[in-house]
């Protein structure tokens, strides 16, 4: 497994763990409504949500304190610099004739970039020590 691989698999199981926390909340205009027909104050339902723990199950506890749109936004720039690696790669070695010697700079860059944006998966299972900075 290349690490562009790895940061891909790794980028799309926050995806998708972000977009299943988006999914579960609760519609805002029905919950606003449930409120004021309950005659139950913002305060209150801000202190009853807190009184509420929620397990790891219920929360992705990986996320607890994020906002899932945060996380969409993360793992989208994230994907940009893994798209940028690979189209530098690309032209840094043609195949044919003259290897783009910007491009093998600017990979080589990139490509320590992405060595960076792996560690805080260095505890995964798939993770390759050598790809440490």
């Amino acid at each position: 497994m290349t690490i562009t691989e790895f940061l891909t698999a790794r980028f799309n199981e926050e995806e998708a763990a972000a977009r299943e926390t988006l999914a579960k909340r609760p519609n805002t205009a029905a919950m606003s409504e449930h409120l004021a027909e309950h005659e139950i104050s913002d305060a209150e339902a801000v202190s009853r949500a807190a009184a509420r723990k929620l397990t790891l199950h219920e929360t992705n506890s990986w996320l607890v304190g994020l906002s899932p749109h945060r996380v969409l936004d993360d793992v989208e720039a994230k994907r940009k610099v893994v798209a940028l690696y690979r189209f530098r790669s690309e032209q840094a070695d043609p195949g044919v004739g003259m290897p783009d010697v910007a491009a093998q700079i600017e990979a080589r860059a990139v490509g320590q970039v992405l060595r960076i944006l792996s560690l805080p998966y260095d505890g995964h299972p798939d993770y390759d020590w050598s790809w440490r900075p």
